[in-house]
């Protein structure tokens, strides 16, 4: 199962360096290079986020089958890749696409836009995701653009683009959605709030039409608990449908425990009346998984529970950074077998 796993990176103008700092743990975060679902989400924007070591051009995983469309069944192999700049800050994530005795080209591209500072504080500006044209070598824009936007407030309640005791973090997601995001001066994200627009209506005989110039609508309320390190111990989100009223909730809490070198960490989803998933991580001392044990509630009503437990080994290269990981399941009769393994080229800067 692939741990999808985010953080939140931000470092604000350098007048303001001293004050904001790294928000870091908005959960475990060291399986980075597995994606999330969008890209809006709270993602790593640094080699160091993702777990790297050293001053890291890029990262490229082996070429395997996979994304076929019909047609094309072991036509192509895929690769997903992901370059840095020199201080660190993400520059493009790419999906490369490989036929038998031909050179790979890249199919996807996600951009980051960065604007005049990008260097200086990491800010991104914009994201955008492109796809190659069938006929052509041309990527051409997938996917609504993502925007964001950055402001302050001052105790005062006085509202600033440069400074101020609390961040406004706002992600324009095309025309149908928006996040706000709120930070302390410490880093911590304490708030959110998403913001959907109504595109359809159900009419008196059940059927969905259209709505034109459809309102926003507060769809989920987050808010956000932390231990004096600074790690999450609880996140809770409360839904709302478009008429206002309640539509469920869900909470998800983290403890962290020392075991010997390494840490483990176990989180509990609870999303309302429906199912509950516990989720129990070890690290090692490097920050990678060495385990992984899911145990998955149905119903919450019965003891009824489904276990699935995965390991991990890793060899790594002279800088410390991992280049080959062992996959293991535990199978019915209680052993451990090898599932696949992946394998990653590290390049560095000179």
């Amino acid at each position: 199962m692939i741990v999808l796993i985010f953080n939140c990176f931000f470092l604000s103008l350098k007048a303001q360096e001293s004050k904001w700092i790294k928000y870091l743990n908005y959960e475990p975060f060291y399986f980075a290079d597995d994606e999330p679902n969008e890209e809006y989400e709270i993602i790593p924007r640094t080699a160091k986020d993702y777990g790297l070591k050293g001053n890291v051009l890029a990262v490229e995983n082996e070429f395997k089958a996979g994304y076929q469309t019909k047609g094309e069944e072991n036509k192509y192999k895929f690769a997903k890749a992901v370059s840095f700049f020199e201080n660190g800050f993400i520059s493009s994530k790419y999906l490369k696409r490989q036929k038998l005795n031909y050179a790979s080209e890249v199919v996807e591209k996600t951009e980051y836009v960065y604007g005049n500072e990008a260097i200086v504080n990491g800010k991104i500006l914009s994201i955008n995701k492109k796809v190659k044209e069938k006929t052509s070598t041309r990527l051409k824009q997938e996917g609504p653009k993502i925007e964001f936007e950055y402001r302050y407030t001052n105790e005062d309640g006085k509202t600033s683009y440069t400074n101020g005791d609390l961040l406004e973090l706002m992600i324009y997601v095309g025309e149908n959605l928006k996040i706000q995001r709120v930070f302390t001066k410490e880093g911590k994200l304490f708030r959110e709030r998403r913001y959907h627009k109504i595109t359809g209506k159900v009419d008196s005989f059940g059927y969905i039409t259209k709505v034109k110039d459809g309102e926003f609508y507060l769809s989920t309320i987050t808010s956000y608990s932390y231990d004096d390190q600074m790690r999450i111990t609880k996140k809770h989100t409360t839904k709302k449908r478009p008429n206002g009223e309640a539509n469920g909730y869900s909470t998800t809490k983290y403890t962290y425990e020392k075991v010997g070198n390494d840490l483990q960490v176990k989180i509990t989803i609870d999303n309302h009346y429906y199912d509950k998933t516990d989720k129990i991580i070890t690290y090692n001392s490097a920050g990678h998984p060495t385990s992984v044990k899911y145990m998955y509630y149905p119903d919450k009503k019965s003891n009824r529970v489904n276990t699935d437990i995965n390991k991990y080994e890793y060899e790594y290269d002279s800088e410390g950074n991992w280049i080959k990981r062992k996959e293991f399941f535990l199978d019915s009769n209680k052993n451990y077998k090898l599932s696949h393994t992946r394998s990653r080229k590290i390049f560095y800067h000179d």
